[in-house]
């Protein structure tokens, strides 16, 4: 247990230069309440048990409802949760709240919060500790893509098996998942990351997660190769993919879906419309894609559904990337609530193929009706309407070849019969 030592000798003395030994925080109309503090503990767990405690001191702090207390010890606790640590009683920052008193020390003992969320990379005896102490309560499951001798972190994850045992063990009351890997070929074995993916995507794939809610699987990849992962988890309202697509055996579980966040490279149609079907109802769904295919030659299209796909509840979308005439064939089967945001990231223009006047003409000409206010400026067209929230909006990249760079050009997409419903025009140049 060499990582888990820590050098109390160190800590005593930084704490016994300090002086005066006794520390008071007065406060009007309290009365101080004295802290026992302990030095030798009850606790169990020998990691815990190495963390010394400080020396006898007083704070007023003490006399604070157990509410509140608990309260600013969750906020000190999750001021350190978002970064991934090394895992070793050294790393764990908020751990320090242990060594106050005896009084702080058995709150947070007690309190599963401070127990439920695991990072997987860290020492396994942090790793068991902590699964230990979250029984019978719902946790969160994390790891980082880096770590390892080349990152100069430790990581016990490298090739994934403490996240594979603890999907495999703990499926049953996993609430949240955020799991990424690397894929590289600045990493020497890369093959190591291969095996990462394979063996996480077999633990999910076989496994029904009852409780699981939120979400995030992704590869931090230089391949942007595009890879399906299936998912059992009936009560998934968050859902993050990154370099990944879902099995469409996984659709009949996202029936309470909410909100979809997906970042993957060469998406098309056929990829976002049955996706988005399978959410009834979803109210947040952002895509960004980019095409990797040599000189834009898209695989041929697909037969879609010959319905429109209602999305009632949908509030923002926003998509990404996506080339002109698969942008097209997207929003010509969804049927989106007309107070929806709408936000469209246009690719740069095809150099060959249809003009992308002729694509755009035919995407946003079923909206148009939908909206009485036109805003032309710079790089964006947007339409709103004055009697409800909603809107619609192109935006363009900054590269040469961007379809909305000319604002003259702009102005020639829209003929008068498009713009009937129109009765505010602004032109802005900027």
């Amino acid at each position: 247990m060499s990582e888990l030592d820590v050098d109390e000798s160190r800590l005593h003395q930084g704490a016994a230069s300090q002086a005066p030994a006794l520390y008071s925080l007065q406060s009007h109309n309290v009365t101080p309440r004295h802290l026992i503090i302990e030095t030798d503990t009850s606790c169990s767990p020998a990691v815990i048990e190495s963390i010394p405690m400080m020396p006898k001191f007083r704070t007023d702090i003490a006399s604070l409802p157990i509410e509140m207390l608990l309260h600013i010890l969750k906020l000190y606790y999750l001021y350190f949760w978002d970064d991934p640590p090394n895992g070793t009683v050294k790393d764990l920052q908020w751990w320090l709240i242990l060594n106050v008193c005896s009084t702080w020390r058995q709150l947070v003992l007690d309190t599963p919060f401070f127990w439920q969320k695991i990072w997987s990379h860290w020492h396994p005896e942090i790793v068991n500790l902590l699964e230990m102490r979250s029984k019978p309560y719902s946790l969160t499951i994390r790891r980082s893509p880096l770590g390892g001798p080349g990152f100069g972190d430790q990581n016990y994850d490298v090739e994934g098996n403490a996240t594979a045992r603890l999907l495999t063990t703990h499926m049953d009351r996993i609430r949240s998942l955020d799991i990424e890997w690397l894929e590289t070929l600045w990493l020497a074995d890369v093959n190591t990351h291969e095996k990462m993916y394979n063996l996480i995507s077999r633990c999910v794939a076989d496994a029904a997660f009852p409780k699981l809610t939120e979400v995030f699987l992704g590869s931090c990849t230089y391949y942007r190769a595009k890879r399906s992962m299936k998912l059992n988890a009936p009560k998934l309202k968050f859902l993050i993919l990154q370099e990944l697509v879902l099995d469409s055996t996984s659709y009949p579980y996202l029936a309470n879906l909410t909100s979809l966040r997906l970042r993957t490279a060469n998406l098309t149609a056929e990829d976002i419309i049955p996706l988005v079907e399978a959410c009834p109802r979803l109210e947040y769904c952002n895509i960004r894609t980019e095409q990797k295919t040599t000189h834009h030659v898209l695989p041929e299209p697909q037969p879609l559904p010959t319905h429109r796909v209602p999305l009632r509840a949908l509030e923002y979308l926003n998509i990404s990337g996506l080339q002109w005439l698969s942008l097209a064939r997207t929003l010509d089967h969804l049927e989106i609530c007309p107070t929806a945001n709408i936000n469209l990231k246009l690719p740069p223009a095809e150099r060959h193929g249809d003009h992308p006047q002729d694509v755009f003409r035919e995407t946003i000409t079923p909206f148009i009706p939908s909206y009485d206010s036109l805003e032309i400026s710079g790089h964006a067209i947007m339409l709103r309407n004055s009697a409800r929230p909603g809107s619609l909006a192109f935006n363009s990249d900054d590269s040469d070849h961007s379809v909305l760079a000319s604002l003259s050009e702009k102005l020639t997409y829209f003929s008068f019969l498009m713009l009937a419903s129109i009765s505010r025009l602004s032109v802005l140049q900027r």
